[in-house]
């Protein structure tokens, strides 16, 4: 089976980094940080959202953008981390033969920066950005091998609807930042990176 992992509140546990991440940026653009739960509504966005939401700005310098980003990667690469469970559950699922991959609203520089960071790069078979298409759904109806078995599992609305308006089925990364419309309407709902692999053991008739 092909997986597609979404990244951040997924595989990512960003909350420490992007909150880190958006008060030090905040406070050197002399803008007021607007609160924890705030921040985390926007994780998984594009990031053209995202910066906006954080901000209140109707738009966003390169030149900030660029500053945002040197910031987040010096905190991953000093403190990122994978949710407990996760690196098992992947190791888990190649041993089951699955295909893996990762398909984030992020930038590709910072898709890898956590990968590489968190030493789970080598466990992914390729990864995408859908920061330059139209939708996540989108972007993976780009990449996804026709007629393929194949599965998403993510925390957000966008990545319900990545799987909804691809004909797949969602895995709901409850653990996550997405939030009750998320998970509410979800396939299947894993409290925990852990019960992934049983999760696609069902979905693929095993025991």
């Amino acid at each position: 089976m092909h997986l597609y992992f979404d990244l951040d509140g997924t595989l990512f546990e960003t909350k420490p980094v992007i909150t880190a991440t958006v008060r030090a940026f905040l406070s050197q653009t002399g803008r007021p940080y607007p609160g924890d739960e705030a921040v985390l509504s926007f994780v998984g966005r594009p990031m053209d959202v995202f910066m906006r939401g954080i901000t209140g700005a109707p738009s966003v310098s390169e030149e900030e953008v660029g500053l945002f980003c040197a910031i987040e990667f010096d905190l991953v690469r000093k403190t990122g981390r994978l949710f407990d469970g996760t690196e098992s559950a992947l190791r888990a699922l190649k041993e089951d033969g699955h295909a893996l991959y990762v398909l984030s609203n992020g930038y590709i520089d910072y898709i890898e920066v956590v990968l590489q960071s968190t030493g789970a790069r080598g466990l992914f078979d390729a990864i995408y950005t859908a920061t330059y298409s139209p939708s996540k759904a989108h972007r993976l109806r780009e990449v996804l091998p026709p007629g393929a078995s194949a599965a998403f599992i993510g925390d957000t609305v966008d990545d319900l609807l990545a799987a909804r308006q691809n004909s797949l089925p969602h895995i709901a990364a409850r653990y996550g930042y997405g939030g009750a419309d998320a998970f509410d309407a979800a396939s299947y709902l894993a409290a925990s990176p852990r019960d992934i692999p049983a999760i696609v053991r069902r979905l693929c008739g095993r025991p």
